[in-house]
């Protein structure tokens, strides 16, 4: 999924797993599968390719055993149950986590990222910094570049619209 200059995205998955995309961004959903209660554990593989991004973490987040990983630049996000902020600012690759905590890695080493607190990393070649609280306005800018107009009522407009979509297959059988 791509967006534009002046664009951002909103994607709804099936199990309530919501990713915002701010301007200029492309991100990948490479695999996706949902726990069926036998054989398949949950597993999601996500690549953040450019620009911010907002992952709030549905059920495959939550399932036992779930694995769940958005790979950015210059390392990867380990999530569960979760709720994050990636992207570029001040310079470097900021990851702040609002809800649950993440593992920020990469080859030269990793950060544990609780609620609260984000961490930046400025390389693949660079470690993750110790995760801290950031500024007031960091916080603000790295939200301003996943801003929606009304996020709520879109999220609830999606869910009434694939509920509707359900409803109509079911009808069909």
């Amino acid at each position: 999924v791509e967006t534009g200059v002046d664009s951002r995205a909103f994607i709804l998955l099936i199990d309530d797993s919501q990713i915002t995309l701010g301007a200029n961004a492309s991100f990948r959903i490479d695999e996706y599968l949902l726990d069926d209660g036998e054989a398949v554990a949950s597993k999601g593989r996500f690549t953040a390719v450019r620009g911010a991004f907002e992952f709030v973490t549905g059920l495959i987040g939550k399932a036992p055993g779930a694995d769940v990983s958005v790979n950015f630049p210059y390392g990867s996000i380990g999530v569960r149950g979760t709720t994050f902020w990636g992207g570029e600012i001040d310079g470097a690759y900021g990851v702040l986590v609002s809800e649950g905590e993440v593992i920020v890695s990469n080859a030269r080493g990793r950060a544990r990222v609780p609620k609260g607190h984000g961490t930046m990393i400025r390389g693949a070649t660079m470690q993750p910094d110790k995760p801290k609280i950031w500024t007031a306005g960091k916080m603000k800018d790295a939200g301003a570049m996943i801003a929606l107009k009304n996020r709520p009522a879109l999220a609830n407009l999606v869910k009434a619209k694939a509920a509707f979509n359900e409803n109509q297959r079911q009808q069909l059988k």
